[in-house]
């Protein structure tokens, strides 16, 4: 059984996770998917650490361990890169399509005047275009 030196550090990884994924699903929804595998992993890491027979792990064990363990955390962290990345595009999408929709319906509102372009509707067009 783990001291409780160990059990105590768990608990506060844990919370320190929790705490992150309610950041991440505000900041980044839907990011759970492809993390939960991860997770998964870490928690067999964690067990195999936590059983009574793998107290007595010769130094190849352990080198194949903390290379498994090395190669977990690059992969998370290449994970959450590439998820955040994608997000930040969306973003950007949405963004361009509101700035789009704001310059068509300036178009929309000149072409419905019956004076049509006056040089107050010329400049509005013309912020409007800068902001894409």
């Amino acid at each position: 059984m783990p001291g409780p030196q160990f059990v105590s550090h768990l608990d506060s990884l844990r919370l320190s996770k929790k705490l992150t994924d309610e950041v991440m699903e505000i900041w980044n929804p839907g990011h759970h998917a492809a993390g939960e595998s991860m997770s998964v992993a870490w928690d067999a890491v964690f067990t195999f650490f936590c059983e009574d027979k793998n107290k007595d792990l010769d130094l190849d064990s352990l080198q194949k361990l903390a290379n498994i363990m090395q190669r977990l955390a690059c992969s998370h962290k290449s994970l959450r890169n590439l998820e955040i990345k994608v997000r930040e595009h969306q973003i950007r999408e949405e963004e361009f399509e509101q700035k789009k929709e704001c310059v068509r319906a300036a178009l929309n509102s000149v072409r419905e005047t019956k004076d049509g372009l006056t040089e107050a509707t010329l400049l509005q067009i013309e912020e409007q275009l800068k902001l894409l």
